[in-house]
């Protein structure tokens, strides 16, 4: 997969996102950071390590519901999920 700009062990940017899959495709997703979801990962955990604030999960919530088919905030994430990290 191809990506762009700056990588680190939690996030990358990659070049295509196909919504619900985290995978190529989605042209409006170009250039989009990501986070792959591990086993034991919370929305707060995950905003708290790529938007420095943990505070930040319902954004972090919002950005991804319609892409993955999320109904709620209390749907669990599953390791593997790919989410899209929401610029501040």
């Amino acid at each position: 997969m191809s990506k762009l700009g700056r990588e680190t062990k939690e996030t990358r940017i990659v070049a295509n996102v196909r919504p619900g899959t985290g995978r190529t495709d989605d042209p409006s997703l170009v250039g989009q950071r990501t986070y792959t979801v591990q086993q034991k990962d919370s929305y707060w955990s995950i905003a708290e390590k790529t938007m420095g604030s943990g505070a930040k999960f319902k954004k972090l919530f919002e950005t991804n519901q319609g892409r993955l088919d999320l109904n709620s905030i209390d749907d669990p994430l599953k390791p593997g999920m790919v989410l899209v990290i929401p610029r501040d």
